[in-house]
């Protein structure tokens, strides 16, 4: 059984039935092309056109050999810079240059297998419960898995906790992460900034609060740091607090590590709880890979 999925087009969609899709399920707007794996498919909108891109070669050229010549454009800006703002997969440039150099030693083999203990550990503790369940409990395993992403996230990331209302915080977490990517119809037709969105109408307060947590854990951290960094975790809020660039030796400023929290949790949160969640789905109607126990 194949799982539900867009259908690729075969012509593009009108202006309405365009502003309707990308309202509700972006995806369904995407004409054939890419789905056949065809690089530098172009597809006309309404306001100009979009290139997806699958092609390793395609990808490489316009990320990393020829990355200056494809900048954001304020569209994609108006999307994503209020909530991403300062951090790597807003950065352009000379900006982006320096925090790719800092950034780069957190994700080295070494420092990502010392993340494990933690990464294991969270979906260990949800398996063991989806097993006190019983077999014949329903369970919303989409909101499962959002959760325990956001849980591992959290142990890698501050792994001291969010305070006392870290409920609350991974409420507005989500909720600012929801706004990520909304496409508005508003947008699409450039209206003025001044002009509300209902996407992001509840971004502002959202976003208050978890800058706040954020900016009071950073300061307790630094706070341990400079009293005793022996004993402080070696987190990636600790790796950031440190990091430098190779080649000037500056770190990054309170702004910087901030948007890059919200950028690592903003990009390993949703997309690899929809990664599981269709994992999941997948083997559930695949027999002879699910085995009991």
């Amino acid at each position: 059984m194949r799982p539900p999925a867009p259908l690729p087009r075969e012509r593009p969609l009108g202006f309405v039935a365009l502003l309707k899709a990308l309202w509700q399920k972006p995806a369904r707007g995407v004409e054939r092309g890419p789905f056949r794996g065809a690089g530098g498919h172009h597809q006309p909108l309404p306001i100009g056109q979009i290139t997806p891109l699958s092609e390793q070669q395609a990808i490489r050229h316009v990320l990393l050999e020829n990355a200056a010549n494809y900048r954001k454009d304020p569209f994609q800006r108006r999307m994503m810079s209020a909530t991403l703002r300062d951090g790597l997969l807003m950065a352009e440039e000379e900006r982006w240059r320096i925090q790719r150099r800092t950034l780069a030693p957190l994700f080295s083999q070494k420092t990502v297998i010392g993340f494990a203990q933690s990464m294991v550990a969270a979906p260990a503790g949800l398996v063991a419960r989806w097993r006190r369940l019983g077999g014949d409990a329903p369970t919303e395993v989409t909101a499962e898995v959002a959760r325990l992403t956001l849980e591992v996230l959290e142990r890698t990331i501050f792994s001291d906790g969010l305070g006392r209302a870290s409920e609350e915080v991974r409420t507005t977490m989500r909720s600012c992460f929801d706004s990520i990517g909304g496409i508005e119809p508003f947008d699409l037709l450039r209206l003025p900034d001044f002009i509300p969105r209902l996407i992001r109408w509840k971004l502002p307060p959202a976003l208050e609060l978890f800058d706040g947590t954020v900016d009071t854990i950073i300061g307790t951290r630094r706070r341990h740091l400079l009293a005793d960094s022996a004993n402080v975790p070696r987190d990636l809020l600790t790796l950031l607090l440190e990091a430098q660039d190779p080649e000037t030796g500056a770190g990054m400023s309170e702004a910087e590590v901030r948007s890059n929290i919200i950028t690592f949790i903003a990009a390993g949160h949703e997309t690899t709880a929809n990664a599981i969640a269709w994992s999941l789905f997948l083997l559930s109607q695949s027999p002879d890979w699910v085995r009991p126990g």
